[in-house]
């Protein structure tokens, strides 16, 4: 019979993944990624891919692309952290979405998505996702 203890240290899971392959002349480089880089990066492509664009995805992405050139206002930017947060939720189990902030420079010039989040297996932790997007108005 197994003897269950409750006190041991939960181990924490590592999460491997690779950027697309990156050609320097003609030969073809990975970049390997592990934990909060990963994520970071998982989190990113979620939020730069609009719905619809991925094949046999299609609710994967977020509005963010598709309002780029409209005015933000605090309806737009309510909107788009409010999706953000729901996608993110929906497609990355890793991580709890802790806050999203939708901020414009003065020059409206540079949308900037902040994306705070915990990763399940260590909630003390906090992950910042900044994402800068031009939008030259």
């Amino acid at each position: 019979m197994a003897i269950l203890n409750l006190n041991a240290p939960r181990i924490q899971p590592t999460y491997y993944g690779y950027n697309p392959p990156f050609w320097v002349g003609n030969r073809i480089y990975y970049h390997y990624k592990t934990d909060e880089r990963l994520i970071k990066n998982d989190i990113m492509q979620l939020i730069l891919t609009r719905p619809g664009e991925r094949v046999y995805n299609p609710g994967f992405g977020t509005i963010v692309r598709a309002i780029l050139f409209e005015p933000l206002t605090a309806a737009t930017a309510i909107q788009v952290q409010l999706n953000v947060q729901q996608q993110i939720s929906l497609y990355e189990e890793r991580v709890t979405v802790n806050s999203v902030n939708v901020t414009q420079n003065a020059d409206y010039s540079l949308l900037t998505i902040a994306v705070n989040v915990s990763p399940n297996f260590n909630p003390a932790v906090n992950y910042l996702v900044e994402v800068n997007i031009p939008t030259n108005h």
